[in-house]
């Protein structure tokens, strides 16, 4: 079956044929930049089917040390555990509740 879209979750453990662009490694540049600085949190913004999906699933396969797309060992050595969520019509913090098996309006402590 052929699918020209890239679902982050479905594809996880598919492959596909990726070709960095120059723009996709200006974009892993500016992300391990702005990593370096100590920014931890990105967003991503583009109309449907520019490749925002098939970029991540590339970073993920990336940081996994998986195939190196781009640089080796992006953000330092070490494992790296990736959480793949795609957007849904609820609360964020119940889709995570339920991914962790944890019950939903809980505060639980974190470890500092």
């Amino acid at each position: 079956m052929f699918s020209p879209s890239v679902n982050i979750v479905r594809d996880a453990n598919r492959a596909l044929n990726y070709i960095p662009t120059e723009n996709t490694k200006r974009i892993v540049s500016q992300l391990l930049a702005d990593y370096q600085t100590g920014i931890r949190a990105f967003t991503m913004i583009g109309s449907y089917g520019t490749g925002k999906s098939a970029f991540l699933w590339a970073l993920e396969q990336n940081l996994t040390g998986q195939k190196p797309y781009f640089r080796d060992k992006l953000f330092g050595a070490g494992h790296t555990e990736v959480v793949r969520f795609v957007g849904e019509y609820q609360s964020l913090a119940n889709v995570m509740a339920e991914r962790y098996g944890l019950e939903p309006g809980v505060l639980y402590p974190t470890k500092i």
